[in-house]
């Protein structure tokens, strides 16, 4: 039954009219962690792609499986035209991923991050202070309100208010994270 409702759970956040699920893949994802909300997160360098000389362009790696994103570089970084990948982005993904090369956060935004997961993450994102919020959810926040470069330049920029003046985070269109009024 656990598995059922899994493999509707994904149908139902991937909006995939076809989704093909082998049952080992979901036994090896129980495995890593029960599945919270049907998403994992992850924090990563963007990938470069280029379709021909004209297109190019920095996308979410897996970008196949990809749910959501939040781009946590700076300015500077997400100018760059190719070249090794600098800077972070937050990602939310339909599957674990086994990669090395991405940092696997969790698969439920409100788990709470040990110690050396926080560091972790400040110190890739060049963040000096240390964070005072415990959960994904809650740290995203911080990354892009206290945390955060107005400039732009060293770091991400902030959220920005709606036109009520409040303030959202959205992981693009999927879903809203939080809300600050």
């Amino acid at each position: 039954m656990k598995k059922i409702i899994i493999i509707l759970m994904i149908l139902i956040l991937t909006g995939c009219q076809q989704i093909n699920v082998v049952e080992n893949e979901i036994e090896a994802n129980q495995a890593v962690g029960d599945i919270e909300d049907g998403k994992y997160y992850y924090l990563a360098h963007w990938e470069w792609i280029v379709i021909d000389e004209y297109s190019s362009f920095w996308a979410a790696p897996y970008r196949e499986d990809i749910l959501g994103l939040v781009d946590l570089r700076s300015i500077p970084q997400q100018s760059l035209k190719g070249g090794i990948p600098q800077g972070y982005g937050f990602f939310a993904y339909s599957r674990y991923i086994d990669d090395p090369g991405m940092y696997y956060l969790g698969n439920n935004l409100d788990s709470q991050l040990n110690q050396s997961q926080k560091d972790y993450i400040k110190n890739q994102l060049n963040i000096s202070d240390d964070f005072l919020s415990l959960t994904i959810r809650d740290i995203l926040w911080e990354i892009l309100t206290t945390q955060a470069d107005p400039t732009g330049e060293i770091g991400v920029k902030p959220i920005m208010p709606t036109i009520d003046m409040d303030l959202e985070l959205h992981l693009v269109d999927i879903q809203l994270l939080k809300v600050k009024s």
